[in-house]
């Protein structure tokens, strides 16, 4: 492939991936800007109150979980995009990044079934909540949690017990604290049948003791349970009256539908009317999107699923790409190096380098030979051209080496020249020509 067809390639490809991004963006499948936001209402009095379940993807919401759907259908609703330092992001890695506001990986937790959550190495029995506890308590109010403290186990380490203690405990609301964090028990694959029922019925006990008291209900999904990153569920259920279904959006996501987990511990400062004690949080409050959709709990299943398929199919696109295209690029390469001699790019090269002895200068040599004179007659080129069987003599026509011949190869070769009327010959007195070749 020649240089000029490889850059015409690489132009291509630019403006072919901008004429993608273009149509991508007519169809609605990327946002051309962000979209038009309003504030979530913030809790007049009331609990904010967090229901965090490891592996809540919307497919599950549906008739099967009437209290979730309902939720759904009522509030607003978004794709919950973890995206932590690892692959998967474990529960007890999840529920660490929203107390401290920042994306935290434990590898030691790891994310199987019988995996231990101990919040650090040390054995601590509570989880890090500072980036919450702080603001709440310059407010005058406390953050209490529900399932989250450890307990000793049968081995020693600490250990969580959320059948007991979280969600499935139906446990009573602090009234002294206006952040509450209810931890509920994982939903596997195995299980989730028997499991989201019993769930589904003790989210609407607590959802009704939220809405006596005037509070916000936000349900999430904390922590995949599987190697599968899918984008899990956010919903945003103010039980005050005028409520209306919404899509919701961040301005660190910038796109309606899409939330991620760091957005969640501004917002929830947000919802409860705290000042947030730093502003190096890397989230930032989710908020309602202005533009009105049909099925707002619908688009975000669409979302979720589209974020999940374009992350598990990322490492095959690229592969595919990397196999396809390596082989290309090392063909190109043997061609350019050890391809004919007629292959553009080494025609050009032949057209350089014979630059200078195929044209013909019409001003006299100097009788010193040091290079055009200033005193004379301009000489016609007809009258400095050598015979014709003298043209292109190998001892005097050579690939001149001085750089200042050298011109950039892609200089147009001159109108008057031709690859069959190269003007050279012998070296001779006061010949424009000896100068030319001979430089």
């Amino acid at each position: 492939m020649g240089r000029r067809a490889l850059g015409w390639t690489l132009v291509l490809t630019v403006l072919g991936s901008w004429c993608l991004a273009a149509l991508a963006v007519v169809a609605g499948v990327a946002p051309a800007q962000a979209p038009g936001t309003r504030p979530l209402p913030e809790a007049s009095g009331g609990p904010v109150v967090l229901v965090g379940i490891p592996g809540l993807t919307w497919d599950l919401v549906g008739d099967s979980t009437p209290t979730l759907h309902r939720l759904a259908e009522q509030g607003g609703s978004a794709a919950l995009v973890l995206r932590g330092p690892d692959e998967v992001t474990c529960t007890a890695d999840a529920w660490l990044t929203v107390g401290v506001g920042t994306r935290t990986d434990r590898e030691a937790l790891g994310c199987g079934v019988d995996a231990t959550p101990v919040w650090d190495g040390a054995g601590a029995r509570e989880p890090d909540l500072s980036a919450l506890t702080a603001p709440a308590r310059a407010a005058g109010t406390c953050v209490t949690t529900h399932g989250l403290t450890a307990e000793p186990g049968p081995g020693g380490p600490p250990v969580l017990d959320t059948d007991t203690a979280g969600l499935l405990a139906r446990p009573a609301l602090d009234p002294d604290c206006r952040i509450q964090l209810v931890a509920a028990t994982a939903v596997y694959e195995s299980d989730r049948s028997e499991m989201l029922a019993d769930l589904d019925a003790a989210l609407a006990d607590l959802v009704d003791e939220v809405e006596r008291r005037d509070g916000i209900l936000v349900v999430s999904g904390m922590g995949q349970t599987a190697t599968d990153a899918r984008a899990q569920t956010l919903i945003v259920a103010p039980t005050s009256d005028g409520a209306t279904p919404s899509l919701l959006t961040s301005g660190s996501a910038r796109q309606a539908g899409l939330v991620q987990l760091v957005d969640l511990t501004p917002t929830l400062l947000q919802l409860a009317g705290f000042e947030p004690g730093t502003d190096d949080l890397p989230g930032a409050q989710v908020a309602e999107v202005q533009r009105q959709d049909d099925e707002p709990a619908t688009a975000a299943a669409d979302l979720a699923d589209a974020v999940s398929d374009a992350h598990r199919l990322a490492p095959w696109t690229l592969g595919a790409l990397a196999v396809i295209l390596l082989p290309l690029v090392a063909l190109g390469a043997a061609v350019r190096r050890w391809g004919p001699d007629h292959a553009p790019g080494l025609l050009t090269g032949s057209a350089w380098w014979s630059w200078p002895c195929r044209q013909a200068p019409s001003w006299p040599v100097s009788p010193r030979g040091g290079g055009p004179s200033s005193r004379g007659p301009r000489s016609s080129p007809s009258s400095s051209a050598p015979p014709a069987s003298s043209r292109c003599s190998p001892e005097v026509c050579r690939a001149p080496r001085d750089p200042r011949w050298l011109r950039p190869p892609w200089s147009p070769p001159s109108p008057s020249s031709s690859w069959g009327s190269t003007r050279c010959g012998p070296p001779a007195s006061g010949s424009s020509v000896s100068w030319g070749c001979n430089r």
